[in-house]
């Protein structure tokens, strides 16, 4: 009986024992469940609420555009629906990456593709950003890398193993939805009013970011974070600590950085030659026409008001004298360097004197356009406004080369306009290019515009602005319609990631030519050499592809492409003074008796080519405003200068244009059944120099060619001073002259041989030291 009774009661304390363990249990299960909840429901209402505030730093919905976009510092005007050519590449501007600016926040694990569905913020069609991306894919995941078209924060996180039972139990709805809301997740955002974004103010029952980091890493389904990026996804797992937050948050900025153009090297293929009409066919021979949106800012129309003047106070037009410095008002144009000379309220003031000059001259419309340099949207903005606030209407064409700007003050309404570019300078550098009335402005006319805005004597109105996209398809249909190339030529075109980038192998393949491109993408950083083809260094490259791709001819411009370099098929660089003989020989065979006008630095043998083909040479300045004044005075048909400048009056309009000569050179070349490299050959050569620079302060130059002009003496020599000072000789020639462009005095020689031209450098070195001993000669 004994012995019963204690099995009794150690059955019962058993019994005991085991439902006081199960009571354990379960409130141990429970509590770590409550933990696991918890810590699971914080993430999610964090992270959520993080990556939404992130989607809208990077892709601000289709209401908000960004302010580069607003004023137009990204779009480009619209292009003719004709199919036979591509819009130009904007260079993009240099901006800070988004990512650098964003607050810096605990990151988020992954989300499952239906979450990340609903998290989508819809993609801005006017957002650059949003571009689809790619990245390196098997075939099984090529259909969901294209249904992502943007960076998307994606979050992901273990399945609760809890049924609804359990989840009863811990007071939870099992129907209930966990994720949190964009507008709730957004309002949380508001809220908090830091710079930096940190974690919501905690609960008692809710853990630390110490403490959930502690758990992510014992949990073993880690949480992750998964950015798609250009260069495929980057996973980053919850920080630990500051400074591997920055680590990750750094890679991010290096990996999503600003988009920047690429170049491709020179060793490209030839592609065929297309024949298509250029109204209705695309470059895949195709009949889809091509469609380009319209991006340009919408401008309120309304008509220009009567000419009235401005009279503003003194110290009004003292202060307006004071933005614009005297430096930047050239010889042939407005040049200056845009972050201190140039500056966009410059720029507005001249819009303003040039706008008043036209309606005085009853022009009241004016043709504006632009160069790929960074600072030219900006500037072509304030000009525009200049222009319409002193009454002027304005035609903006948008980004294109300086010839097409020309063009189109000789087919449109209009016949003054404006060309906002640097030309061949350096990149910091930019400026303004002026026609009025069909007369480009040069010297006093220049510094004319600087003297109005010193007065305040502006006129008031208000123009309108529109834009028009024909004018490039109208100009490729224009030159394709005037030249003809009996035979395909292979070509290497150089763009030098100028304006012409885009156009000049569009223009060549549709006149039957074999295009190889270097460097023909828009970029105005100028990342792979300097925009100028007058000197030899730029040209390497060109000469390398030439002669590699057994070519006929190399073709480089300039940054604005209104000067042209040549190279030939043995990799020679033909210069402009020997590209005229050509061009001479061309003309005068159809035009006997015509003028050709040169400038003062080309060969002694192109005068003598004209006159033993019957025509009239005349030799004038440099300078292509003041070369194309003389065109334009003289009735001469060709006129060109040593820097590139050609300018054609017969089946032209004698504005400088590179495209054009380019192709005039191609359909002398096709025309003859030489080969290209005999052609050239058989010009007539000498001994020579490129152009050579002494550089000075600004204004020294001015002064010295005064003293060196009066004071050398050249006893075998005859002097010229048309510009600067130019002596021949029997056996050849030197010239020392004042750069109107840089504060620089450039000199170049020419010789029948070695000695003779090593002799006239020697007098010219003896008269130069005369004048200042201290100047270091470049020869």
């Amino acid at each position: 009986m004994l012995l019963l009774s204690c099995a009794l009661i150690m059955l019962r304390i058993r019994h005991a024992i085991r439902e006081d363990l199960a009571t354990l249990m379960n409130m141990f299960e429970q509590l770590q469940l409550s933990n696991f909840k918890q810590h699971f429901h914080f993430k999610l209402t964090f992270f959520q609420g993080a990556a939404d505030a992130l989607s809208q730093q990077y892709h601000p919905g289709p209401s908000v555009q960004p302010e580069s976009l607003q004023n137009d510092s990204f779009s480009s005007p619209p292009l003719a629906d004709t199919g036979a050519f591509k819009p130009a590449k904007e260079p993009t501007q240099p901006e800070s990456s988004p990512i650098a600016q964003a607050p810096e926040i605990p990151l988020p694990p992954p989300l499952s593709k239906s979450q990340s569905e609903e998290l989508q913020e819809p993609a801005d069609p006017f957002d650059l950003n949003s571009a689809p991306i790619e990245s390196e894919q098997s075939s099984s995941e090529t259909s969901q890398a294209e249904e992502s078209t943007e960076e998307n924060w994606v979050l992901d996180f273990p399945h609760s193993s809890l049924d609804d039972d359990e989840l009863a139990a811990l007071g939870e709805d099992p129907e209930a939805d966990t994720e949190v809301s964009h507008e709730e997740a957004s309002q949380q955002e508001t809220e908090r009013d830091t710079e930096t974004l940190t974690s919501p103010k905690q609960d008692e029952n809710e853990l630390s970011l110490e403490e959930l980091a502690a758990l992510a890493s014992e949990d073993p389904q880690e949480f992750t974070l998964e950015l798609e990026t250009e260069k495929g996804p980057i996973e980053l797992s919850d920080p630990e600590n500051a400074n591997a937050q920055q680590e990750q948050l750094a890679q991010i900025n290096e990996t999503d950085a600003s988009p920047s153009l690429t170049t491709e090297d020179y060793d490209l293929p030839l592609e065929q030659p297309m024949e298509f009409d250029l109204t209705n066919e695309d470059m895949d021979g195709t009949q889809e026409p091509a469609v380009y949106e319209i991006t340009e800012p919408q401008q309120e129309e309304s008509e220009p008001d009567m000419v009235t003047t401005t009279e503003p106070s003194e110290a009004q037009a003292t202060a307006a004298a004071d933005k614009v410095p005297k430096a930047i008002f050239r010889t042939y144009d407005i040049r200056g360097i845009v972050a201190t000379d140039l500056t966009p309220d410059v720029v507005y003031l001249i819009g303003l004197a040039f706008g008043s000059e036209a309606r005085k001259q009853q022009q009241d419309t004016v043709i504006v356009a632009r160069d790929g340099r960074t600072s030219s949207p900006k500037l072509v903005e304030q000009l525009s406004k200049g222009l319409t606030e002193a009454g002027c209407n304005v035609i903006d064409i948008g980004l294109c080369p300086t010839p097409i700007l020309y063009f189109a003050t000789n087919t449109l309404e209009s016949n003054t306009g404006i060309m906002i570019t640097g030309s061949h300078n350096p990149k910091e550098y930019n400026g303004l290019k002026m026609v009025l009335n069909g007369q480009t402005l040069s010297g006093d006319q220049v510094l004319a515009l600087r003297t109005r805005i010193q007065a305040g004597d502006f006129t008031s109105g208000t123009g309108k602005i529109s834009y028009d996209d024909e004018v490039l398809p109208n100009y490729l249909k224009r030159v394709a319609g005037d030249i003809d190339l009996p035979k395909n030529l292979k070509i290497v075109v150089d763009a030098g990631n100028g304006a012409t980038a885009n156009i000049a192998p569009i223009l060549f393949r549709t006149l039957g030519c074999h295009v190889a491109e270097l460097y023909c993408e828009v970029d105005g950083n100028f990342p792979n050499h300097h925009p100028d083809p007058s000197q030899p260094e730029n040209l390497e490259d060109l000469i390398r592809a030439v002669r590699e791709k057994e070519a006929d001819i190399g073709l480089a411009f300039d940054g604005d492409g209104d000067r042209l370099g040549i190279v030939a098929p043995n990799g020679e660089i033909i210069w402009p003074d020997r590209q005229m003989m050509l061009f001479a020989m061309d003309i005068l065979s159809r035009n006997p008796g015509a003028s050709i006008i040169y400038d003062v630095k080309c060969s002694k043998h192109l005068s003598r080519i004209i006159e033993e083909h019957e025509g009239v040479p005349i030799m004038w300045k440099t300078g292509h405003s003041l070369i194309k004044n003389k065109l334009r005075e003289s009735g001469a048909l060709l006129a060109g200068e040593m820097s590139g400048h050609i300018f054609f009056k017969e089946r032209w309009y004698g504005f400088d244009d590179a495209l054009y000569s380019a192709a005039r050179l191609l359909e002398i070349i096709a025309r003859d059944p030489r080969d290209a490299g005999d052609i050239f050959a058989a010009l007539p050569n000498s001994t020579n120099t490129p152009e050579l620079k002494i550089d000075m302060n600004e204004g020294q130059n001015y002064s010295f060619m005064d003293l060196l002009m009066n004071d050398a003496s050249f006893e075998d020599g005859e002097k010229i001073t048309i510009d600067g000072l130019r002596v021949e000789f029997s056996d050849g020639w030197g010239l020392v002259r004042a750069s109107n462009t840089t504060p620089s005095v450039v000199l170049r020689f020419e010789a029948d041989d070695e000695e003779s031209l090593k002799r006239i450098q020697e007098l010219f070195r003896e008269q130069i030291l005369k004048i200042d001993a201290h100047l270091t000669l470049p020869f």
